[in-house]
């Protein structure tokens, strides 16, 4: 009888953090100078209102006297003449004959028509979860710990540069590959990929469209790439308020490519799941939406994927660099949304902040529509693959740097 064999779980130094609530807590609305105007931002100030009024009648009635409440003798006598329905206005000019109060009730229902006093049955349409949590709240909570996102990139002297080596990506996008010849895309294909992108849904636009633009991608030199799991090992990138991160796809490296000892120190960093033999240091990410979803939140979600792609490289440049050298205006890490036939391609970097502190940023490299034409959905397939190729040697050239300095060491 054949033994499964469990997979191995990394030992962590420090105990991994609890998975984060649907609700945001409360330190994430206080921590924002200006919340912006939407719909979770109402509902958190409904929230905290009736928290509060729940509160005061709490203590209203504990510290209530009941001597204090007790109707008077005025009080009482009102409502005993109130119960015969009031005094007579007949007198008075277009007063008219006044009935009993059931009869008076009874008239105005039958003049306002059915469905009168029924409260109505209306169910809250409410953003979903995935896109509503990547709102303007959530940019500028980022803004605020020094992570840009390109929504926040200003004009002019206030403009955030574009990447070094942007020039570099664009030339390595625009190579040719042999695997996308006319003969192995064809029309059937490129009809197949519209259907599912107009009538899908994000998870069977992840396993059936996706493919088509990814290709074959298999090696012993690489690793199995990341499709849609929680990445919940990596330092919490601001103040631990937001949720880990949950690419529908992330491409790193085999944990064997990176010393031993380095992956301990930095596990924190480049090991994004516990179990050994998942990819390290992920560096290149794709986020998906159908036709419904908000784009602003798409480039929200793929920018916070980057930006902890981003830091992993940074970190191990840093070992392996000199002080000051670890900056070199250059992104290592790219990423792709796809949303209606639309693929955009940003990239991110790290880069100098405020007080000497270590900030990231997110920049747009270019988007193509690649469910137009056949021309069009091969060259947005040979645009992607080539970004993840590249993307797979930067990490692996970062890797080795840190190796050889792990050697000297």
């Amino acid at each position: 009888m054949l033994k499964i064999r469990k997979p191995r779980k990394r030992e962590y130094h420090v105990p991994i953090q609890p998975k984060y609530r649907k609700k945001r807590p409360a330190a994430f609305w206080d921590d924002l100078d200006q919340p912006p105007l939407s719909q979770v931002v109402l509902r958190e100030f409904n929230e905290r209102t009736l928290e509060k009024r729940t509160e005061l009648l709490r203590k209203k009635k504990q510290n209530a006297n009941p001597e204090a409440i007790k109707p008077s003798r005025r009080q009482v006598l009102l409502k005993q003449f109130c119960r015969g329905g009031g005094p007579d206005l007949s007198f008075l000019r277009c007063g008219g004959e006044t009935g009993s109060p059931e009869t008076v009730a009874a008239e105005i229902v039958m003049a306002a028509g059915p469905g009168y006093g029924k409260i109505p049955s209306i169910k809250a349409k409410l953003p979903s979860e995935k896109s509503s949590m990547y709102d303007r709240a959530f940019a500028h909570h980022l803004r605020k710990h020094n992570v840009i996102l390109p929504e926040y990139q200003g004009k002019g002297k206030s403009k955030i540069s574009e990447p070094a080596n942007k020039a570099t990506i664009m030339t390595e996008l625009s190579k040719s590959r042999e695997s996308l010849t006319p003969s192995s895309i064809k029309t059937e294909h490129l009809t197949y990929f519209q259907k599912i992108n107009e009538q899908g849904s994000i998870a069977i636009m992840s396993r059936d469209a996706l493919p088509m633009v990814e290709g074959r991608y298999r090696g012993t030199d690489k690793a199995v790439p990341f499709r849609a799991q929680e990445l919940n090992t990596l330092t919490h990138l601001t103040d631990g308020t937001l949720p880990p991160i949950m690419p529908q796809r992330a491409h790193g490296s085999p944990p064997a490519k990176l010393h031993e000892e380095l992956r301990k120190d930095f596990e924190h960093y480049v090991c994004p799941t516990v179990w050994e033999k998942d990819g390290i240091v992920p560096n290149f990410f794709c986020e998906l939406r159908d036709s419904t979803g908000n784009p602003d939140g798409l480039q929200r979600d793929l920018g916070y994927s980057l930006v902890f792609g981003a830091r992993a490289i940074h970190w191990l440049r840093v070992y392996s660099h000199k002080k000051g050298q670890e900056l070199d205006g250059c992104a290592y890490a790219l990423g792709f949304t796809l949303q209606e036939g639309n693929l955009a391609l940003y990239a991110g970097r790290a880069r100098k902040g405020q007080a000497g502190s270590t900030g990231y940023v997110v920049n747009q490299m270019g988007s193509w529509v690649i469910n137009d034409t056949v021309d069009g959905f091969r060259k947005g397939a040979k645009i992607y693959r080539n970004a993840r190729d590249w993307a797979d040697r930067m990490r692996q050239e970062v890797i080795d740097e840190a190796n050889r300095q792990m050697a000297k060491a």
